[in-house]
């Protein structure tokens, strides 16, 4: 079953993807864009104290900001 945030995510590692490979397709205020929508999710589960979500969000935000490091390198 898919959790919240989970489109977002997969919408964000097929971009980096395509970032790798031809950086000249990919918008990167779409990689950010989708970057702050996850943060503000993350932000609400901190918020409203749900616990498993705000992990989840955690470790795959901490996740994508790694790629875009290396890509960035």
């Amino acid at each position: 079953m898919k959790r919240n945030g989970d489109y977002i995510i997969e919408q964000l590692n097929y971009n980096l993807a395509i970032a790798k490979d031809k950086p000249n397709v990919i918008d990167e205020r779409n990689i950010r864009l989708g970057m702050g929508l996850l943060n503000a999710m993350l932000d609400n589960s901190k918020k409203y104290k749900q616990m498993d979500m705000e992990k989840y969000l955690g470790n795959q935000y901490a996740m994508l900001e790694r790629k875009i490091a290396a890509i960035s390198q």
